[in-house]
């Protein structure tokens, strides 16, 4: 994905796509004036397209929000960005995701690696939104360390514990 996130910000430098465009992975936001969203979607949609295939963009996941009948709410690599209220938060879906990741921890006795991986990153990518979640976040990275084999088991001790429930 950095071969087609290199070439959209390449567009983007060389003035073929208005505005501008955030990318994680193999998800694309963009910003645009309403003049250019329409235009700067198709050039994205060709340019994606060019590099994977036909139907790489799934038109189900493309939303425009042209302040018309919108709601103002956009979600995108797992945050909502809510134009009326000029908030950031983390979207309903990856909450879900976030949440089974805590409640997978159960009581913290023979917990898996990959469990912990996966709170610890839920954790790391939304103590941008939810500062206060920074230190607990430290704590989860730290209750990994020394465990090298995927499939390890351990025991939590009672500070990662508490930082995994909050």
């Amino acid at each position: 994905f950095n071969v087609v996130t290199r070439a959209i910000v390449w567009e983007i430098e060389h003035g073929l796509i208005q505005g501008f465009a955030v990318m994680y992975v193999d998800d694309v936001w963009g910003v645009s004036a309403a003049k250019d969203a329409a235009p700067d979607m198709k050039a994205v949609k060709n340019l994606v397209e060019g590099l994977f295939c036909k139907g790489a963009i799934a038109p189900d996941k493309t939303e425009v929000d042209n302040q018309q009948g919108a709601t103002g709410q956009l979600d995108g690599i797992g945050y909502t960005i809510d134009r009326i209220a000029d908030r950031v938060g983390i979207s309903a879906r990856n909450r879900a995701k976030a949440f089974n990741a805590v409640w997978s921890i159960g009581d913290g006795k023979g917990t898996r690696l990959k469990a912990m991986q996966r709170v610890a990153s839920h954790g790391s990518r939304y103590k941008a939104v939810v500062p206060l979640i920074a230190p607990f976040t430290k704590a989860l990275h730290a209750s990994c360390k020394g465990h090298t084999h995927p499939h390890a088991t351990f025991d939590l001790s009672k500070e990662a514990m508490a930082a995994v429930w909050m």
